[in-house]
């Protein structure tokens, strides 16, 4: 991660520290490891992506970020999701975003006894409803 990126990322989780006194009164406040553990997570991440995502967390969520909320975005806000984020997706290249194959095409008959258990079921409905 550059310098550049790593500032930003301090700063988020200097912001987060700051809002979530009850997370640094249980956990402490992040050390040497734990920002390690955060620069290697987002490194693939632009830096105002990185910026944007933790602001977005902060004004919305009422617990510390994980990772994935920081990857992924909040639910309130679906664009700030990496796999929206257009150039997100263009640095991961053009083969981590194909769709998946569809399912096969060959149907497989409903075996003969849950017929009966489904056909005594229905038959059970009418009856139900013709007595009310």
């Amino acid at each position: 991660m550059d310098e550049a990126k790593y500032a930003v990322l301090l700063k988020a989780l200097k912001a987060c520290e700051k809002n979530y006194h009850s997370h640094v009164r249980e956990f402490g406040k992040l050390d040497k490891t734990d920002i390690a553990f955060w620069a290697q997570s987002l490194a693939d991440m632009p830096a105002q992506r990185i910026e944007r995502s933790f602001q977005e967390h902060i004004k919305t969520n009422a617990f510390f970020p994980t990772v994935k909320d920081i990857r992924e975005g909040t639910p309130e806000n679906p664009r700030r999701k990496a796999c929206e984020d257009p150039v997100y997706m263009k640095r991961l290249g053009e083969e981590h975003h194909k769709l998946l194959e569809g399912p096969e095409s060959r149907k497989v008959p409903m075996p003969d006894k849950v017929k009966e258990i489904f056909k005594k079921l229905q038959r059970d409905v009418r009856g139900r409803n013709a007595n009310a």
